[in-house]
């Protein structure tokens, strides 16, 4: 194209196709001189300042409306994401992560405390053992396991899902809804889309039958969708990829032996694809490659074996597909996020089933192909009483793609 056809950058001059410039303040910018508000997406001139903010570049507008900084930490977060408190209602400003790592928290008063309340009150508590304002805890929360339903082994999810615009009527709700079943955590890996923030509902242990009989918390889970602006499938980044996944936990007493998890692990890896494809996800936080994987002396580092063993290993190693770094349960990390109540059953029978099928196979009838995926899909098909959801969805796992929009569990 001829140059006459070109118009110079504002900014640095270079001669530029007309269509391809933008207009910033009544001037023409080139790509180059231009970066986006990670939040607005509005384009700005390399001239304005950039704000970061949580680790995303903010514009002058964006910063203003959701930075805040921490006078303990010297981080600035987005406010629609992180609590701030006052120690002793005077002073810094502080965000929750530094309040409930150096400072108690008095229940009676509702403020922080360099050590005790100013007030003489003895209440006081650590906070990470206490939901913030929007009812939500800490990601180190860990209470108690209060199991529900009798078996010898029992199931949890956590479910993680973003939410747009005000959080506090969605968490209030499902709180209210599901009751003492469930809790909410934060978690730094969701919420990163523009407009949105997120947090993870987590299960106490129950059995499949409890968990299919509980009417609350699938009600609440579909309003959460319809009625509170919160998505998990539809969860997707600037990158295109899903954002929130399901994690399956498993009770280890689920497996009567080591021979047992194996041949579990073995189904799921041999078969990969397709648990792949019926899980809807395809992430480096749920790999199927860590049993390939090599170090500097090209031998490989971690087979199935190796992982039916309790050792302590790598916090890195727990973002597998099948994780076993936890001393009391077994976790499928492998299903995209749903708030479908048929989705997330599925995932629950797809465990259960698995954990069940592999139970009592014997060498010889390894041999014939007993850990197929053809093999495991014909147990299904027999057993569709047992597991309605998945054998619903199980005869369309080879028309599916990864990055489908109609979900396998929809």
């Amino acid at each position: 194209m001829s140059d006459f056809n070109k118009i110079s950058c504002y900014r640095c001059g270079i001669l530029t196709d007309r269509d391809e410039l933008i207009d910033i303040d009544d001037n023409l910018h080139c790509s180059s001189c231009v970066w986006h508000c990670n939040n607005c997406e509005t384009p700005q001139s390399e001239r304005y300042e950039v704000y970061v903010v949580a680790d995303l570049n903010f514009c002058e507008s964006c910063y203003g409306r959701y930075g805040d900084y921490c006078d303990h930490c010297n981080y600035t977060y987005d406010n629609r994401h992180t609590q701030f408190y006052r120690v002793n209602d005077v002073g810094s400003h502080y965000c929750s992560d530094c309040c409930s790592d150096n400072y108690n928290w008095c229940e009676n008063c509702d403020e922080y405390y360099d050590d005790v309340c100013d007030n003489g009150c003895d209440d006081v508590s650590d906070s990470e053992n206490r939901p913030d304002i929007y009812g939500i805890y800490d990601y180190s929360y860990k209470p108690e396991p209060q199991f529900y339903g009798s078996s010898d082994y029992h199931f949890g999810i956590e479910l993680e899902m973003e939410i747009r615009g005000d959080i506090k009527p969605a968490s209030t709700y499902i709180n209210q809804q599901a009751g003492n079943f469930i809790y909410l955590k934060y978690d730094s890996s969701i919420g990163g889309s523009s407009g949105y923030s997120g947090f993870e509902l987590v299960t106490h242990p129950a059995t499949l039958e409890y968990f299919r009989d509980n009417k609350s918390l699938w009600v609440g889970l579909d309003k959460l969708r319809t009625d509170h602006n919160a998505r998990s499938w539809d969860a997707i980044s600037r990158e295109g990829k899903s954002t929130c996944g399901l994690h399956i936990h498993i009770s280890r007493s689920a497996f009567k032996s080591r021979s047992h998890l194996h041949r579990f692990m073995y189904l799921m890896y041999k078969n990969s694809r397709e648990f792949m494809l019926l899980g809807g996800r395809s992430s480096h936080y749920a790999s199927f490659k860590d049993v390939y994987a090599y170090d500097d002396y090209d031998k490989p580092y971690l087979s199935l074996l190796n992982k039916t063993e309790l050792y302590p290993r790598t916090s890195s190693e727990r973002y597998s597909a099948v994780n076993t770094n936890n001393t009391e349960t077994i976790e499928l990390r492998f299903f995209r996020g749903t708030l479908l109540p048929s989705g997330i059953m599925s995932a629950l029978e797809l465990s259960k089933s698995a954990v069940e099928y592999t139970r009592d196979i014997t060498i010889s009838d390894f041999k014939y192909g007993a850990l197929s995926w053809e093999w495991f899909a014909d147990y299904i098909r027999v057993n569709n009483g047992l597991y309605p959801n998945l054998y619903e969805r199980i005869g369309r796992v080879n028309t599916l793609t990864l990055n489908s929009k109609q979900p396998i569990n929809a």
